[in-house]
């Protein structure tokens, strides 16, 4: 029985990755790339890279990227004005990761946030191992 389990699994997940849309490549598409990432918004993309870089020991991946050119992209987020930089950091080997987002001149301003109101703090982690967990 746990054979057949794990048969349905694995050609569940095989059909999924099958159905998956293709990656973007540079230049193709209103969004470029593929992947799950958490996005923070900083006001300052060099800090937010030094600290998920030097600090959390994550590898940045290229250059930062931004939406000068892109009037579909800034519109999508309601932001046609705004300048938008991102850069994308990640465990090594990793393909899902953190999107850190710059964005300037959006007309609005800093909201006066404290730590126990909800959407403060996001806090993400990864695992890279599984732990089996039997009922002996």
């Amino acid at each position: 029985m746990t054979r057949l389990l794990l048969l349905l699994f694995v050609l569940g997940a095989a059909v999924v990755t099958a159905q998956a849309p293709p990656v973007s490549t540079p230049g193709e598409g209103l969004v470029v790339g593929a992947g799950n990432f958490f996005s923070p918004i900083v006001s300052n993309l060099e800090q937010g890279i030094a600290f998920y870089r030097d600090g959390l020991g994550l590898e940045v991946a290229g250059q930062p990227a931004n939406a000068d050119e892109n009037a579909p992209l800034r519109d999508m987020f309601g932001l046609p004005g705004a300048k938008l930089r991102w850069s994308i950091v990640r465990p090594a080997g990793a393909r899902n990761g953190i999107e850190i987002i710059e964005i300037k001149d959006a007309g609005g301003h800093a909201l006066d946030r404290r730590i126990q109101d909800p959407g403060a703090v996001t806090l993400s982690r990864w695992s890279m191992t599984l732990i089996r967990c039997s009922r002996d």
